[in-house]
Parts: structure tokens; sequence; C-alpha cells
């Protein structure tokens, strides 16, 4: 029959393996997490790098924005120039009919004047 009992040199022998062994798995695992580190900080770098060229991108646009907000600014006063110049033509555009009805009795107006007193007489009126 086979003995089934472990002596204490073959307790030895396994224990010495499972000391060998652990240290092998700890080695292992120390390895992978250096790797594993390792490979967070490289990922870490390139996240900072693009982190620093969007940045640097923000910073060109912000400054960009602020040339157009001091160009909007400046220009202010030219668009509340044209708003007036642009209701007085929109007035003008409603009254078209007096307008072109007082620009026609000032031509005809001049034109009797010059039938009646003609180019001397009317120069003279105005000296």
């Amino acid at each position: 029959m086979d003995d089934k009992r472990v002596n204490s040199s073959e307790c030895q022998v396994l224990l010495e393996a499972i000391h060998l062994v652990r240290d092998d798995l700890k080695d292992v695992i120390h390895e992978n997490i250096r790797a594993v580190r390792a490979e967070m900080d490289a990922h870490a770098d390139i996240a900072q790098a693009n982190f620093k060229g969007v940045c640097g991108r923000l910073d060109t646009l912000n400054g960009s924005v602020a040339r157009h907000e001091k160009n909007i600014i400046d220009h202010g006063v030219d668009a509340a120039d044209f708003r007036r110049l642009e209701k007085r033509l929109q007035g003008i555009k409603k009254n078209w009919v007096w307008v072109i009805g007082g620009l026609m009795a000032f031509v005809i107006a001049v034109v009797a004047l010059y039938d009646v007193l003609g180019l001397e007489g009317i120069l003279t009126l105005l000296k």
C-alpha cells in the first residue's frame, strides 16, 4: 500500500518550492506594476503636451476675440451713424411721392424763372 504521509524532508522541499514560486510571483507582479506605471506616466506626458497645445490655441483665440471686440467697439459709432442714416432713408422711402413732387416743383420753378428772366436775370438775382 502506498503511504500517504509526507516526511519532513519532503515538506522542506515543498516549502522551499512555495517560497521560490512566491518570490517569482512577487517579482513578476512588481515588474508588471512598474510597466503599468511607466505606461500611465507616458500617457500623462502625452496628455500634458496635448493640454499645453490646446491652452496655447485657446490663448490665441482669446487674443483674436479681444481684437474683434475692440474692432466692434471702435466701429460702434459708425454703426450708430449708419442706423440714423438708415432711419432717414426709411422716412424718405415712405414719403417718396412727396420728395419727388418737391424736386419736380423746384425744377419747374427754376425753369419758369429761366423763361421769365433768362440766365442774366437769374444771375443778377443771385448776386
